[in-house]
């Protein structure tokens, strides 16, 4: 809640069980091509997007390419925005899916956003495309209650 209105904010997290690791109110459906509400989100000023290594009751794992060790999921999206830098979301997080399935992983990254945006429209990047804020209320919303 604390990302100030006018920051873009990047993350990548290669690590077990991160599907949802920030809270972020809107995952993005891969399948259905389409953002999702979270029931109760957390809506921030700025604009964060996290991909992740996998969905929350997965496990990342670790492999070695080319004599490099580190994440399945970091190697994919490395491979991924080195073929094709101009990307959209969407074509983006397929060609990782794609990467990965290739090696044998079953984990599936996810996508996770402060805020839905165009991604069919927009081009990832580290730098570029911040996106104004659209969200009609910041904090969280508690629609339901939730049990531990």
């Amino acid at each position: 809640n604390n990302v100030t209105f006018g920051v873009k904010l990047t993350v990548i997290m290669d690590c077990c069980h991160s599907g949802t690791g920030l809270d972020l109110p809107f995952d993005y459906m891969l399948d259905s091509k389409r953002w999702v509400e979270d029931t109760n989100p957390a809506h921030s000023k700025g604009h964060v997007v996290s991909f992740s290594g996998c969905e929350d009751s997965q496990t990342s794992a670790d492999t070695i390419e080319k004599y490099q060790a580190g994440g399945a999921m970091t190697q994919s999206f490395i491979s991924a925005y080195r073929q094709n830098p101009m990307s959209t979301y969407p074509e983006f997080m397929a060609a990782i899916h794609r990467r990965l399935k290739q090696r044998g992983f079953k984990q599936r990254p996810q996508l996770t956003s402060s805020q839905a945006f165009d991604v069919k429209n927009t081009v990832f990047s580290f730098t570029e495309g911040f996106q104004p804020n659209k969200n009609q209320v910041i904090g969280r919303i508690q629609r339901k209650k939730i049990r531990p």
